[in-house]
């Protein structure tokens, strides 16, 4: 499965994405996504953030996630707790509007800037 991704901002590209993997891809992608274009974050720390997954009532999670929200979770829902970034959560690799790329540390990925 893979999953590549396009924001456009008025017609022109601002963030395109993808990952390879399974299930976990949306969660992989949507994360980045937010961490980018809601919080700021620079290419490379939106896509090596710590990931949150949730299927089958599980909720699978990497470490350095908010302490608030990891309690919470694990009130309502079985839980993993991984104890580092993990290939389980997929690999996104990412550019934006300005060229610039990100990869995910998660598959060993590097991004080279050919101008």
């Amino acid at each position: 499965m893979m999953a590549p991704t396009a924001v456009l901002k008025n017609g022109k590209p601002e963030l395109i994405l993808g990952s390879a993997g399974s299930n976990r891809i949306r969660s992989a992608i949507v994360g980045t996504m937010i961490n980018n274009l809601e919080y700021g974050m620079d290419l490379d720390k939106s896509i090596n953030a710590p990931r949150i997954h949730f299927e089958k009532g599980v909720v699978c999670m990497e470490p350095h996630v908010n302490e608030y929200i990891k309690t919470e979770l694990q009130k309502q829902y079985k839980f993993q707790y991984f104890d580092d970034l993990n290939i389980f959560f997929g690999g996104v690799q990412a550019v934006n509007g300005k060229l610039e790329g990100g990869c995910d540390s998660r598959r060993g990925a590097a991004v080279i800037k050919v101008d």
